[in-house]
């Protein structure tokens, strides 16, 4: 009752506040990252391994006990759990509250590293280490379309898309899949080879030996330190080609391509991504934790309108998630709850207050006044 009375008495003071309240509440609407799943930091880091063609008995015994043994030793470790799969393994670990993970992820990765000579040869790299949460849940996914092969549309997605799409603030990573990358086919004739008395090993020993770039040391020239490095790496197919292999006895040099075909080709995938039976290409666009939904998202379909006019339709792109959308209905259901409780306030405390019965009376006074009554 006190804060009725209070509220009646400084009615405006109690106006300034309210003005206040909704200036400060449109300010944070424009300005707060708009989010349908706010990001959640939990102290846990999760480490993938993939041992190909191992048991899950096989993967628990050589590669998640030897990391386990290693990880409790961590510092402000709290628990960890494991799961053990045919060909894979991922361990999660969990430190005390309030500790943050990027803190200890650098950790975990050179332990990983150590560890490397004790793990089976058969693994695939090293185990992956990453952090888990909101962020890594793709705000956008496309799938893309052309009229070109996929080999083309790989290409120019690689090449022209994404670039454009990391350039966007707040975007963290590009997820491509279904995209398909050439290599370098190396086709040994043995006719040739024999021929000319080089064996298939010694051909694969100066591949393996030639594409390489490594430092070499520094030198000082007019009291400038250079950095010297070699650079080996083969930047076309003709380099290739001429590569020495071997010398006939006569001292000529013969060349990868007097003994192999070198050609460019596209390997086979392990999977495609097809729709209504044609091949396409899905993009997943995650955000930073500083990123901001709606804005991301728009900004992405800028960019696909843009290179939609820029082929002439040969690229073509179909949305499969926009969580703006979802963003931005829960955001329009929120203001309009709010703005209904307004009304339905208003009008409680104006029926209850019988302000309506007293302005009546009040206009009946200044129409007829009192002169008048008293003649009627």
């Amino acid at each position: 009752m006190k804060i009725a009375t209070l509220s009646v008495k400084h009615s405006a003071i109690l106006s300034m506040i309210l003005i206040a309240l909704a200036v400060f509440g449109m300010f944070s609407i424009t300005t707060t990252n708009l989010e349908f799943i706010p990001d959640i930091d939990m102290p846990q880091i999760f480490v993938i391994a993939v041992y190909p063609g191992a048991s899950a008995e096989d993967v628990e015994k050589d590669v998640v006990e030897i990391l386990e043994d290693n990880f409790v030793t961590l510092p402000d470790f709290k628990s960890m759990d494991s799961q053990s799969m045919n060909s894979a393994a991922m361990i999660t670990i969990t430190f005390q509250d309030g500790v943050n993970p990027e803190d200890q992820l650098n950790e975990v990765r050179n332990r990983i590293s150590q560890l490397m000579p004790s793990l089976p040869d058969g693994l695939q790299g090293e185990p992956t280490a990453i952090i888990g949460g909101a962020t890594m849940l793709p705000i956008v996914s496309f799938s893309v379309e052309s009229s070109g092969d996929i080999a083309a549309l790989s290409e120019y997605i690689d090449d022209t898309l994404r670039p454009q799409l990391t350039r966007i603030p707040g975007v963290s990573t590009i997820s491509v899949s279904g995209s398909t990358e050439p290599e370098v086919s190396v086709h040994l004739r043995m006719d040739d080879l024999n021929a000319r008395g080089i064996s298939p090993l010694t051909v694969y020993q100066i591949l393996s030996y030639s594409n390489i770039s490594m430092p070499l040391d520094t030198a000082v020239s007019s009291g400038r330190r250079i950095d010297l490095r070699f650079d080996g790496r083969f930047d076309s197919l003709d380099e290739i080609r001429n590569l020495p292999v071997g010398a006939t006895d006569s001292g000529e040099i013969i060349r990868l391509g007097d003994v192999a075909d070198v050609s460019l080709e596209y390997p086979g995938k392990d999977y495609y991504v097809t729709s209504e039976g044609q091949e396409i290409i899905v993009v997943e666009v995650s955000k930073r934790a500083d990123g901001n939904t709606v804005q991301i998202t728009n900004a992405v379909k800028d960019i696909l309108d843009e290179t939609v006019k820029d082929t002439n339709g040969a690229f073509s792109y179909h949305m499969i998630k926009d969580d703006s959308q979802l963003v931005l209905s829960s955001l329009k259901n929120v203001i309009e709850s709010g703005i209904l409780g307004i009304l339905i306030a208003v009008l409680v405390i104006f029926l209850f207050l019988n302000d309506a019965r007293q302005r009546l009376q009040s206009d009946c006074r200044f129409l007829f006044p009192a002169s008048l009554r008293s003649l009627s």
